[in-house]
C-alpha cells in the first residue's frame, strides 16, 4: 500500500479495520444473518471510504459503525423474509390435494 502511494495513516487505518472486522463478534455468530451482514457492511464501507477519502465526507473506516452495521442486517432479514413469503405463497399455488376414496360419493361395502 505504501509502495502504491497510500499515507502511512490510511494504510493503518485500513489494517485496523480488517482487524476490527476479524475480531467483531458478529464474525463468529451462529446467526448466519449476522456473518452476511458483517460481510456486506465491510464491503460497501470499504468502497465507501475509498471514495471519499480526501474529501469532505471522509471517514475513520477503522471504526465499526454499529448503526449501519444494524441497519444492513435489518435489510438482510428483511429480503430474506421476503424471498420465503414468496416462496411459501408460491408453493400454496401448487400443492394440490388429491380426491381420495374417503371424498367419492357412494357405497363401497
Amino acid at each position: 500500500m505504501v509502495n502504491n502511494g497510500w499515507q502511512q495513516n490510511h494504510v493503518d487505518m485500513h489494517v485496523r479495520f480488517w482487524s476490527n472486522i476479524e475480531n467483531h463478534e458478529w464474525r463468529y455468530s451462529r446467526t448466519e444473518t449476522q456473518q452476511r451482514a458483517l460481510m456486506h457492511y465491510q464491503g460497501n464501507q470499504r468502497r465507501f471510504w475509498h471514495a471519499t477519502i480526501g474529501g469532505p465526507q471522509a471517514f475513520n473506516l477503522s471504526l465499526i459503525n454499529q448503526d449501519v452495521l444494524s441497519v444492513t442486517h435489518n435489510r438482510i432479514v428483511l429480503k430474506l423474509n421476503n424471498e420465503q413469503y414468496k416462496l411459501i405463497h408460491a408453493m400454496h399455488h401448487i400443492i394440490v390435494v388429491p380426491p381420495t376414496l374417503f371424498r367419492i360419493h357412494g357405497d363401497f361395502s
